[in-house]
């Protein structure tokens, strides 16, 4: 996403890297500007909802839902592509292959945007 045209980043989350920025988790991320002050935080659904219009969530489907359904009732919008809802399931270590690829893929689809867009 640090690179699809339209979309901003704005909020990362994960228990283990609270505190760090993404270029100190993620270095292979280090070349793109956001990602030297963009800093993880614990995971918090009110925090969550207010600077962002959609969630990207990277959890199991059981504790995904648990998110997905609060951040939608708060106006965040969680896509699902099987129910017409976006719910983009991602992995950092997974965001070419598998569903987190295909999620971008759907999303870039959806909104009228080359398919590749912010795929690295």
């Amino acid at each position: 996403m640090l690179t699809h045209p339209p979309a901003q980043l704005t909020a990362v989350t994960s228990r283990q890297y609270a505190g760090q920025n993404v270029a100190q988790a993620c270095p292979k991320f280090s070349q793109y500007a956001p990602t030297r002050t963009l800093r993880f935080s614990n995971p918090n659904l009110e925090l969550l909802a207010k600077p962002c219009a959609i969630v990207l969530l990277a959890l199991p489907h059981g504790v995904a839902a648990e998110f997905a359904v609060p951040l939608n009732n708060a106006g965040v919008r969680v896509i699902d592509p099987r129910t017409g809802r976006l719910m983009v399931m991602s992995a950092e270590d997974n965001i070419v292959k598998g569903a987190s690829g295909q999620a971008v893929q759907s999303l870039n689809v959806m909104c009228g945007y080359p398919e590749t867009a912010g795929l690295l």
